[in-house]
């Protein structure tokens, strides 16, 4: 599929009201005033249901939209499928003027009409490869017509389908369901971390951790139990001090576990293994929809439901927790760390309205 680049339709004036757009239209991403002086600060405005968060190169910051779906307003919803996903890009993050702009459009997008983060789903992972190659994780599964599903690999303006994880999922979990739970199959891959040469996909509806070879194989490595049901949800994932994979799950309406997988004592072709590899390391946390190491080791997690992100210590992840964002956040989604320790993270990324969406920077 190629991502043309397509003319922004609307821009977003700062304080005054957003109008819905028509079909297929988005709003343009702006670098945004900053109503929090100080430790916290808005970067960037004009998002569509941000998600993902990546660092790249030179103070580079990269933000997947999950967009509007099909872009048409029914009564304050938006619905349907399109292409409303995009990227943006914000040059000199760290800097006291970032630049920011929309640099990939045209991506697949689907809502629904409840006004939930769940309910909108697209480019929901994001990270970036070498200088400027960007890696993706659309969300949703099975969607004729569409890449919704699929790991992509953007470049410039183009992209390029690398394994349809969504469709591989929702077959595992179909063949699997009576080992692993009883319930129907399902798949809403949402996550994406590379590892070196190693690519791994979380699905916040299969339950899985997998790895996507680069051939386009996809292999489920763990399975997320939870006394056989499927509430846990994985929606992000980290790597850790010691080179392990960590999986923060969403679980609503309860406490959510963050989990470390052994990458070295894995086995896809072994159930039993892919059942039982996943231990959980740390509790405490409630509906974690991002996750992320800095450079000392501390693990952040942002909560949506909590409105903020909470630490936890890699030594001793039971104690000397830190709330972060208390009042300021408004369903944060994905984060990243930069090596000086500011925390970028994707905020207000569940509405059906344009533009609602923002980058965050937070100094410590």
């Amino acid at each position: 599929m190629t991502t043309a680049r397509r003319t922004i339709t609307a821009t977003v004036a700062m304080g005054a009201a957003l109008a819905l757009l028509a079909p297929l239209a988005v709003a343009s991403a702006v670098a945004g005033p900053n109503p929090n002086p100080g430790a916290f600060e808005v970067i960037a405005t004009g998002l569509n249901n941000p998600r993902g968060v990546a660092l790249g190169d030179h103070d580079t910051v990269y933000v997947a939209e999950a967009g509007l779906g099909a872009g048409n307003a029914i009564d304050g919803a938006v619905i349907g499928i399109g292409q409303t996903g995009s990227i943006t890009r914000v040059k000199h993050a760290g800097s006291a003027s970032p630049t920011v702009k929309r640099v990939v459009t045209g991506l697949w997008s689907t809502a629904g009409a409840q006004g939930l983060s769940i309910q909108t789903l697209g480019l929901d992972g994001i990270a970036v490869k070498g200088h400027h190659e960007i890696v993706g994780i659309m969300g949703k599964s099975n969607v004729a017509g569409t890449n919704l599903g699929s790991l992509v690999r953007i470049h410039g303006n183009k992209s390029r389908n690398l394994a349809d994880v969504g469709a591989f999922d929702y077959a595992w979990t179909e063949t699997y369901q009576n080992e692993a739970w009883a319930s129907a199959p399902y798949s809403n891959p949402y996550a994406v971390a590379l590892v070196g040469k190693k690519t791994y996909v979380v699905d916040a509806g299969a339950n899985t951790v997998d790895e996507v070879l680069n051939n386009g194989t996809v292999r489920v490595i763990a399975r997320l139990s939870d006394q056989g049901t499927r509430n846990a949800a994985p929606t992000c994932i980290a790597v850790g001090p010691d080179r392990a994979l960590y999986v923060g799950e969403y679980k609503y309406g309860s406490s959510a576990s963050v989990w470390r997988i052994d990458p070295k004592a894995t086995n896809p072709d072994d159930l039993d293994t892919v059942l039982n590899v996943a231990t959980v390391w740390a509790t405490g946390f409630k509906t974690i929809t991002g996750c992320a190491f800095d450079k000392q080791g501390t693990f952040y997690a942002s909560q949506y439901a909590e409105g903020n992100i909470q630490t936890a210590a890699f030594a001793d992840p039971t104690t000397g927790r830190t709330l972060i964002g208390v009042g300021e956040l408004d369903k944060p989604q994905g984060i990243a760390v930069a090596n000086d320790g500011t925390i970028y993270v994707a905020d207000r990324g569940d509405s059906q309205l344009a533009g609602q969406g923002r980058l965050v920077r937070i100094r410590r």
